[in-house]
């Protein structure tokens, strides 16, 4: 849940930042991702700006995630 939450933020972030594109349906409806009970989608154009910002919104968040486990058990 802590996973993908951070992820659900940074990805935000990377939407409002312009670095990832989502999905457009038409001129006004526009989306990224789809999350459903324990499932997450990210849905967006097919390009290498989207590529690398979906791989930085992983590794952010599991460092945000490991970060957090650290400082429950010490």
């Amino acid at each position: 849940l802590m996973v993908a939450e951070g992820l659900t933020g940074v990805l935000n972030k990377s939407v409002e930042l312009g670095l990832f594109k989502g999905f457009k349906v038409n001129h006004g409806i526009c989306f990224s991702k789809l999350q459903y009970a324990d499932d997450s989608f990210l849905v967006g154009g097919a390009c290498w700006e989207n590529l690398w910002a979906i791989i930085k919104a992983f590794l952010r968040s599991f460092e945000l995630a490991s970060f957090c486990t650290k400082g429950k058990f010490l």
